[in-house]
């Protein structure tokens, strides 16, 4: 088929061209520099590129076209970048506004499709002949013009149905309604100028349109990133979408293209200057092509080089700093890659930070919780202390009054009754004891060298007379060489009575169970190498429960049945270890052969000199 196109450049077909080739470049790397973690963002960008390559397939083609030039290496590039838009395309459609559930079924039939036909592409003739005979064009199809072209035309279509289908699922939301109905528009408008002018045109005879096909999808590229920048707005997928920067990206691209730009004038305007008259249009032509075409592709590494090594990471840092700035401390910065630069040394300090940040909210956190409960623990405190004292002179006398009864009934019922009676008054005062004892802050303790294993001796002189713990098997494991501790020994007997009662009501607790339990408590002393003192009780109790064990020694807490306990002991202990600089702590297992519970007692050692 001949034409009447000769092989001189059309009128304005340079400059065109040049234009078209410097917008889309343009449009692809600004809405990727705007949200580079957007997959539609990512697929349009996609799509510019490919345009790019088409308009730079057309330029190089018809600036450098001859009266004997071939147009095969023309004819296979622009079927192969065809279809390369034209599932980018689909890729896009898929994920605007959001993604779009694909069937991987299909999408492998699509892919495999696509590589069989572009082998075809390669290997074969997508075009009879094609090219410029006599300074004519001529163009001549074959069946595997119209193969190759309708599985871009059906690229092309399952795009458009995938959108309308986006659009069906987002009739409810009306941000979307608008940015739909756009790109809805785009491919309509890019599908009809294109195929206008490589299809049925020239399927008329007219090719005058031909070198200027690349221009058409210019106007989809517009429609499509207007849509996407008002997505970028009405859908803000993180704090700095919303905050609306203008990325460090969007600046260097803007500066990369203005010395590219400028580099592109002074070469040419050198060359003007030495060569002059001498250089013919075609030459000029071939000049301005090659210059444009070498300058766009270091320029296009150098903005996606600075896009990964510059601002994903400043993007990243940016999200995290103003996630903390919204009161989040649990975020972290990830750097990606391996590099060790100062975007990564900005990284790691600011996870530093924020993880500093964080311990010392905690901190305060802790530090406001016990004083809220110290607070409350001394309006206790002082309500108990009140509560004992009116309870305690009333309490005194009625003692008194059953006691001199007891002297005067001889009815031996009646006098058990009164012994009933005595016992719960003394369970009475006791609770009482402890009441005041707990109120009463812990004086500072006279401490003096002592022994701790006559502190422990003493007070079991003083269980002999408990029945209870008189039934219990003890075992004795103190330390014969033990250095003595620095102490209140009054209070230290305190804290060990106190802990070997609890054991005894432990292992009461666990033979109502089951009678054939063992019963057997055992104490024991020892120094360590640091120089700290440990007094040990162990038993063979019931055990506590892991939940039960953080709240041991918090006042008014206890285990033990209704009335059999106060829940102030543990707590009366801790106080008067504190006082002392010691700690408590407990082990304890719930079942097996090690069953009980495992009281530790540390304080420290009296100076030598002293001792």
């Amino acid at each position: 088929m001949v034409v009447a196109l000769r092989c001189d450049t059309p009128l304005m077909l340079l400059p065109v061209l040049t234009l078209t080739l410097l917008t889309v470049l343009g449009l692809g790397f600004w809405v990727m520099a705007l949200a580079p973690g957007r997959r539609e963002n990512q697929t349009f960008a996609a799509f510019s590129w490919f345009a790019a390559l088409w308009v730079a397939n057309d330029l190089f083609f018809w600036a450098f076209a001859g009266p004997e030039t071939s147009g095969a290496t023309w004819a296979r590039n622009a079927f192969l970048i065809a279809m390369g838009l034209q599932l980018t395309f689909l890729a896009f459609s898929w994920v605007f506004p959001r993604p779009y559930p694909v069937p991987r079924a299909g999408l492998a039939a699509l892919l495999g499709s696509a590589l069989l036909v572009a082998g075809l592409v390669v290997f074969g003739e997508p075009v009879g002949e094609v090219g410029f005979r006599g300074g004519r064009f001529q163009l001549r199809f074959t069946p595997l013009t119209f193969v190759v072209g309708g599985y871009v035309y059906a690229a092309f279509a399952l795009g458009r149905v995938a959108i309308v289908r986006q659009r069906r699922e987002e009739e409810q939301d009306s941000r979307f309604e608008r940015q739909l109905r756009v790109v809805q528009l785009a491919p309509l408008v890019t599908g009809a100028l294109t195929s206008a002018a490589i299809v049925v045109l020239p399927l008329l005879g007219v090719f005058a349109l031909l070198p200027y096909a690349s221009v058409g999808i210019l106007l989809g590229a517009l429609i499509h990133a207007y849509a996407l920048l008002r997505l970028r707005f009405l859908s803000p997928e993180s704090a700095i979408d919303e905050q609306g920067v203008f990325p460090v990206t969007a600046k260097l691209s803007l500066a990369v293209a203005g010395m590219w730009g400028l580099t592109l004038l002074v070469v040419l305007g050198l060359v003007q200057l030495q060569l002059g008259g001498s250089l013919r249009e075609e030459d000029w032509q071939r000049a301005w092509v090659y210059a444009l075409v070498a300058g766009s592709l270091p320029a296009m590494l150098l903005i996606l080089l600075a896009q990964r090594i510059l601002t994903r990471p400043l993007r990243e840092l940016s999200e995290a700093a103003l996630a903390v700035a919204s009161g989040r401390t649990d975020v972290r910065a990830r750097l990606p890659g391996g590099a060790r630069d100062e975007v990564a040394l900005l990284v790691e300090s600011f996870n530093d930070m924020v993880a500093r940040l964080e311990h010392e909210l905690e901190s305060q956190r802790e530090t406001a919780s016990s004083l809220a409960h110290s607070e409350r623990l001394a309006v206790a405190g002082t309500l108990a202390a009140g509560v004992a004292h009116e309870v305690n002179n009333p309490l005194a006398a009625i003692s008194s009054l059953v006691q001199s009864a007891q002297g005067r009934v001889e009815d031996a019922r009646a006098r058990e009754l009164l012994d009933d009676a005595l016992g719960h008054m003394e369970r009475i005062s006791r609770a009482l004891r402890d009441l005041l004892d707990f109120a009463r802050p812990p004086g500072e303790p006279v401490r003096a060298p002592c022994s701790l294993n006559q502190v422990v001796e003493s007070a079991l002189r003083l269980l002999r007379y408990d029945k209870g713990f008189r039934q219990l098997e003890l075992e004795r494991a103190l330390d014969p060489a033990l250095p003595a501790a620095l102490g209140d020994p009054d209070q230290l007997q305190q804290v060990v009575l106190n802990l070997l009662l609890n054991a005894r009501d432990a292992i009461e607790a666990r033979r109502a169970e089951d009678p054939s339990a063992p019963q057997r408590i055992e104490v024991a002393t020892e120094a360590d190498a640091e120089g700290a003192l440990r007094l040990v009780v162990r038993d063979s109790g019931c055990g506590i429960a892991p939940e039960h064990r953080e709240r041991l020694s918090e006042p008014f807490f206890t285990t033990k049945p209704a009335g059999a306990g106060t829940g102030l002991g543990l707590a009366v202990v801790r106080d008067l270890l504190r006082a002392h600089g010691g700690k408590l702590s407990f082990e304890s297992e719930r079942a097996g052969a090690s069953r009980g519970t495992e009281a530790r007692v540390e304080l420290p050692r009296a100076p030598q000199e002293t001792a």
